[in-house]
């Protein structure tokens, strides 16, 4: 049946309460594997490993999905993680089997050119995906089993606003850091891709604007959609998408970001889907049409970049010189981007680039190079690729790439038990605990998932995780003062 959503409404509150039966859809998953594999018996020069390393991935997710027999906040983590796996490894193996050409557009040459010649290594990449899906199957099942179902919840407080000028000055203080600190990035050229980064700052300064900006302020924006939303104030929930699309667009224009837009629909389904927000028709419209321009504006960012580096001219005549590339079919041009966009999120592509350029696990010193400025993926460019110092772009490693490059074998079975325990676990946590902020964490927690499993710039997510822990500590702070939770009675 799946969820269900049980809306009311009072003079100045609002709540809602979860009931979920079994999802008999998720068996359809099952499609996915079994396309694989029959897709493999078509295939000229298949790797032998391939049929039997997909019967057992379709063992494994069967596994799964006999527990994961639910859609509810606390699933989602889990959900999200199969998902990619799904998407990014098993679809993308049988598109890449077919023909392996999209593939031009994301990498250089010196890399795509393998991909046309070095097909029989994809056999030993999915190989070793395999190492990390099976235990992460195996270990959410566990953690499942052992954890239990919680047949209902109420996920999200009836909370009632306090003194309304408390909460008029969180909002006003939200939107003032955002200009602040817009500010200060745009004067001092922090995070701006393609950009000289200039002097530094004493005492790191540019890394707490930075961080401020692309990992506090939308937990603090996300704060007051949810706030308003408990609290039956649409003004107040308009005003917070309205900061939230503000950001986006205005950390698209500083720093040349393709990504800004397409998060802020990530993150209201991020908040959605953890029980802070129920979207009205309307509102699934404006976040429908700002995901359309999203993904038409993808390659014009692209370009906006490039121009950047070239030129000295002003952001504003150079994005207007950008968007005179973009094509008049619009609906052409959105499926095209679509197309693009999936083949840039790192997948099974990059472990199986990784064996063919015979790239070694660091093993014991992986620490060491995550020390270093680029980390991992800087190991992967110039260590692995061999790619030239003044390059401009860099290759994330991917999920599995990055277990891989940094303990071998061993670890990629070691991430996925990891995981799987982590993708059960810490929801549970977040929603058993006293925190006002339970969606909000748990948004958090799924971006950094989200994240940790398409770039797979692990070791670089170190910061993101502190920061947001930060982050979440003033949202709980905020909530705490400026509303009641009705259920207790307290502030």
């Amino acid at each position: 049946m799946g969820v269900r959503y049980e809306i009311h409404r009072g003079a100045a509150s609002v709540s809602y309460s979860l009931a979920y039966g079994r999802v008999w859809w998720r068996w359809l998953l099952l499609c996915i594997p079994v396309a694989v594999w029959v897709t493999l018996w078509f295939v000229p020069e298949r790797p032998p490993l391939l049929p039997a390393l997909v019967i057992l991935g379709a063992a494994a997710l069967a596994l799964l999905l006999y527990r994961l027999d639910s859609t509810t906040p606390e699933t989602l983590p889990a959900w999200l993680a199969l998902s990619i796996f799904l998407a990014l490894y098993f679809v993308r193996l049988t598109l890449l089997l077919d023909d392996p050409v999209r593939l031009d557009q994301t990498f250089p040459e010196i890399i795509s050119s393998y991909f046309h010649t070095g097909r029989t290594d994809l056999g030993m990449a999915f190989a070793e995906t395999m190492l990390v899906f099976v235990p992460f199957c195996l270990a959410a099942t566990a953690t499942l089993s052992l954890l239990g179902a919680r047949q209902h919840m109420t996920f999200v407080s009836t909370r009632q606003l306090g003194a309304p000028y408390l909460y008029v000055a969180y909002v006003f203080g939200v939107f003032l850091l955002m200009v602040v600190s817009g500010y200060v990035a745009y004067k001092y050229r922090i995070g701006q891709m393609g950009v000289d980064p200039g002097v530094p700052l004493p005492f790191r300064l540019k890394g707490v604007v930075f961080y401020g900006r692309t990992v506090v302020l939308p937990l603090l924006i996300l704060s007051i959609i949810y706030l308003g939303h408990a609290a039956d104030k649409r003004s107040l929930v308009l005003f917070g998408f309205g900061l939230l699309l503000l950001h986006g667009v205005s950390d698209m224009a500083l720093r040349g970001s393709r990504s800004s837009l397409l998060l802020i629909v990530l993150l209201a389904a991020f908040l959605v889907g953890s029980g802070g927000l129920r979207l009205k028709r309307l509102t699934i419209l404006a976040l429908g049409v700002i995901l359309a321009i999203a993904i038409w504006l993808f390659p014009i960012v692209m370009n906006y970049r490039a121009l950047r580096i070239v030129s000295d001219a002003g952001g504003l005549a150079l994005f207007f010189q950008a968007l005179e590339s973009a094509r008049s079919d619009v609906i052409s041009s959105l499926i095209e981007n679509l197309a693009v966009i999936y083949y840039r999120i790192p997948g099974i592509e990059t472990i199986w680039s990784i064996i063919g350029f015979n790239g070694e696990p660091l093993n014991y010193t992986a620490i060491q190079e995550m020390r270093t400025p680029l980390g991992v993926t800087g190991h992967l460019n110039f260590g692995v690729y061999k790619l030239s110092p003044d390059t401009l772009t860099l290759y994330a490693p991917g999920f599995v790439g990055w277990l891989f490059l940094v303990g071998g074998q061993v670890f990629l079975m070691f991430g996925g038990v990891l995981l799987g325990v982590l993708c059960v676990l810490v929801p549970r946590l977040i929603y058993q605990s006293r925190l006002h902020s339970k969606p909000i964490a748990s948004t958090f927690f799924l971006w950094l998932l989200f994240i940790s499993m398409t770039d797979a710039t692990i070791d670089g997510n170190v910061l993101m995780l502190a920061t947001g822990v930060v982050g979440l500590i003033l949202v709980e702070i905020v909530l705490r003062k400026v509303s009641i939770d009705l259920r207790t009675g307290r502030g």
